[in-house]
C-alpha cells in the first residue's frame, strides 16, 4: 500500500504542497466531422468539456492524415466566440505532431475559463471549407483546475 513516505507525488498532496494537476480533455475527428460554416472554415466541437474555474495552459494537434485542400489549411482551437483562446493558429495541411504554443509564449494571459466550457477546433481553408477532402487529426487541450 503506498504511505506518504513511498510515494513523493502523494505525500505532497498529503502535507498540502500541490495546488493543482495538469489534466487534458482530447478528442480525434475527421474533416467529415466539422460542421461547413458556408465559407472558408469549418468547426468541430468537444463533446467533453473544460470544467469551471480552470486555467488554459495550451493546446498540441496531432495530425495523423493531413487535411487535403486547394493551397493552405490552417487549425485553431477556442471557446466557440474567440477562435484562439486557447491555441494560436497551426498547419494542418502535413501529417505530423504540432506542438500548439500556450497563450504566455505571445505574452497574452493564460484563459480563465468561468464556466464549462467545450473547446472549438476551427479549420480555416484558404477559400472554401468545402474543397477540404480528407484530414484527421487529435486535439489536446491542457489546463488547471483551480476549485
Amino acid at each position: 500500500m503506498a504511505t506518504k513516505e513511498t510515494c513523493k507525488m502523494r505525500r505532497a498532496c498529503w502535507d498540502n504542497e500541490v495546488a493543482a494537476f495538469i489534466k487534458k480533455v482530447a478528442e480525434t475527428f475527421t474533416s467529415a466531422d466539422c460542421t461547413d460554416g458556408g465559407n472558408a472554415t469549418g468547426t468541430y466541437t468537444f463533446t467533453e468539456k473544460i470544467p469551471a474555474d480552470s486555467l488554459v495552459l495550451g493546446c498540441k494537434y496531432e495530425v495523423t492524415t493531413a487535411f487535403e485542400c486547394d493551397s493552405t489549411c490552417v487549425a485553431t482551437v477556442g471557446d466557440g466566440s474567440t477562435v484562439d483562446l486557447f491555441g494560436v493558429t497551426a498547419s494542418v495541411a502535413a501529417a505530423a505532431t504540432v506542438g500548439c504554443s500556450a497563450k504566455y509564449v505571445s505574452n497574452k494571459s493564460l484563459p480563465f475559463v468561468e464556466t464549462a466550457t467545450a473547446p472549438v477546433v476551427t479549420i480555416t481553408e484558404d477559400s472554401d471549407f468545402g474543397d477540404v477532402t480528407a484530414g484527421e487529426m487529435t486535439v489536446s487541450v491542457y489546463y488547471i483546475e483551480l476549485n
